[in-house]
C-alpha cells in the first residue's frame, strides 16, 4: 500500500514536472516569437526612415537640380535677349551706313541714260518652308528684297552655325536667320508698326499716351511663310521704314538667338 502511494506521487511529480517544463518551453517560444516581431518590427521602421530619408534627399538634389536649371535657363535667355538685340543694333547701323552711302550723287559718265522699259513678271508664289536648306531660304529672302547685312560665324568646330543679319530696305524689315551647314535651325522677322493699340499679335508696346498712334517693335517667328507675312505687314500701310523703337534685352520678346 504504502508502496503504490509513493509511485503515486512519484507519478504526480513527474507530471507536475513535464508540465512546468511544457509552460516553460512554451514561455521560452512565446519570448523569442515576441523578441523576433519587435526585431522585425524595429527593422521595418529603420527601413521606413532609410526609405523616406532617401525619398527626402532624391528630392532635395531633383528640386536643386530645377532651380538651377531654371536659373541657367533665365540667363541664357536674358544673354540670347541681349545677343538680338545687339545684332539687330549692328543690323541697323549697317543698314544705315549703306543707305547714306546710297544716297551720296553718283558720277554721270557719257550723259543720260534712258530708262528701261520695264519687264513684266510672273507672280512669284514660292515661299519658305520648314523643310528649306539655307540657301533656298535666303535665295528666297533676296527674292522678297532682303540683302545680307551681316555674316557671322559662331559654335563650335563639331557643331557650326552661321547667323545671318538681312534687311529689307523699302519698309524697314529686318531678319534673322541661324543655320547650319545643311539646315535653318531658326529665322525671325523685326520690324517697327504704327498702331493704336499699343500692342500687336507677338508685338511688344515701347510708346504710351492714352489714344495717340504709338510705335512699336514687332517680332515674328518666320521658317515657314516668310514671303507671305512681309507682304501682309506691307499691306497695313503701318510699318515705320526709319526705326524709332529698337529692341533691348528687356522688350525683345523670345529672341531667335
Amino acid at each position: 500500500m504504502e508502496e503504490a502511494r509513493r509511485r503515486a506521487a512519484e507519478e504526480e511529480q513527474r507530471r507536475v514536472a513535464a508540465a512546468e517544463a511544457e509552460a516553460l518551453r512554451e514561455a521560452e517560444e512565446a519570448e523569442a516569437r515576441r523578441l523576433a516581431e519587435a526585431e522585425a518590427r524595429q527593422r521595418a521602421r529603420e527601413a521606413e526612415a532609410r526609405r523616406k530619408a532617401e525619398e527626402a534627399e532624391a528630392l532635395r538634389i531633383a528640386e536643386a537640380v530645377e532651380a538651377r536649371r531654371k536659373v541657367e535657363e533665365e540667363a541664357e535667355e536674358e544673354r540670347r535677349k541681349a545677343a538680338v538685340a545687339e545684332v539687330l543694333r549692328i543690323s541697323m547701323e549697317v543698314a544705315a551706313m549703306r543707305e547714306k552711302l546710297a544716297r551720296a550723287p553718283a558720277p554721270v559718265e557719257g550723259g543720260k541714260k534712258a530708262p528701261k522699259a520695264p519687264t513684266p513678271h510672273l507672280p512669284d508664289l514660292e515661299d519658305t518652308t520648314t523643310a528649306d536648306g539655307p540657301y533656298r531660304y535666303l535665295a528666297l529672302a533676296r527674292r522678297e528684297g532682303f540683302e545680307v547685312t551681316e555674316k557671322i560665324e559662331r559654335g563650335t568646330p563639331e557643331r557650326p552655325e552661321t547667323i545671318w543679319l538681312l534687311h529689307e530696305a523699302a519698309f524697314g524689315l529686318r531678319l534673322i536667320v541661324v543655320t547650319t551647314d545643311e539646315t535653318v535651325r531658326e529665322a525671325s522677322l523685326h520690324y517697327n508698326m504704327r498702331t493704336d493699340d499699343g500692342a500687336l499679335n507677338g508685338t511688344s508696346p515701347l510708346e504710351h499716351g492714352d489714344g495717340e498712334p504709338r510705335t512699336v517693335y514687332g517680332r515674328e517667328e518666320c521658317l515657314q511663310g516668310l514671303r507671305a507675312r512681309c507682304r501682309r505687314l506691307r499691306a497695313t500701310g503701318a510699318l515705320e521704314r526709319d526705326w524709332k523703337v529698337a529692341p533691348t534685352a528687356e522688350n525683345s520678346v523670345s529672341s531667335p538667338l
